[in-house]
């Protein structure tokens, strides 16, 4: 199912040997990265002089949700290429899992209404049946609160076809919509864009990919930037 990788994957394939190249080690102080990540994103985006567009993929999905939250108005539209950010958990290799996001879909503050103080006052629960192919999802307990700086943002989620996102991503738009969002969802395999892995944007078809996210990028340039 995972055709359009180019190469073998594997070291001494020069494809994989440069891909790995730019990596750096993962840090696990996540609550200090996006603290850090808030020092100065917002004054990144003021001196722009017109509203940005915010690209993400895996683990950085994160930053963008925060200066949706902190920096509205200085945001064009959230695009998130395989959203690392499912509500409230981390997902194993296999069943079950472990407790992730504390804040819903970030390890530090946002914004919510009714406000909270603290995440011990974000009830959440078990929504749906697991298995592998579909993961339940943690929602929060209704009524659920929502989330007025965020939603102010047009979010996109992007999941390709042969990746584990295409089994839990319907997560992070079930807790978006159910926080008072409308957030949008292309999985790639219904625009018959198939047989991309976690790493799209860099397979062999990624202009394909960027096609339909350069079509929804002018298609709220043209409408204004609120979420349809």
């Amino acid at each position: 199912m995972h055709t359009q990788w180019p190469g073998t994957g594997a070291d001494g394939d020069p494809v994989y040997d440069q891909f790995k190249k730019p990596l750096i080690p993962l840090t696990t102080n996540f609550v200090g990265q996006e603290n850090a990540l808030r020092v100065g994103g917002c004054e990144l985006l003021s001196l722009l002089g017109e509203k940005a567009f915010l690209i993400s993929h895996s683990l950085g999905s994160r930053n963008p949700l925060l200066l949706s939250n902190d920096c509205p108005e200085y945001i064009a539209g959230s695009i998130n290429l395989e959203a690392a950010t499912s509500p409230f958990w981390s997902y194993a290799e296999g069943l079950g899992g472990f407790a992730g996001s504390p804040w819903g879909l970030t390890k530090t503050f946002v914004t919510y209404d009714p406000p909270v103080s603290d995440p011990s006052e974000l009830e959440s629960e078990s929504v749906g049946e697991e298995t592998l192919a579909h993961r339940n999802c943690y929602l929060q307990v209704e009524p659920a609160r929502k989330l007025p700086q965020i939603n102010k943002v047009s979010y996109l989620l992007l999941t390709a076809e042969a990746s584990v996102h295409i089994t839990y991503d319907h997560c992070v738009i079930d807790f978006l919509r159910q926080a008072g969002g409308k957030p949008e969802w292309i999985k790639l395999a219904d625009w018959a864009i198939k047989g991309n892995g976690h790493f799209l944007h860099v397979e062999k078809n990624n202009m394909q990919i960027s096609g339909v996210v350069d079509a929804w990028m002018q298609k709220k340039s043209f409408n204004g930037t609120k979420s349809d």
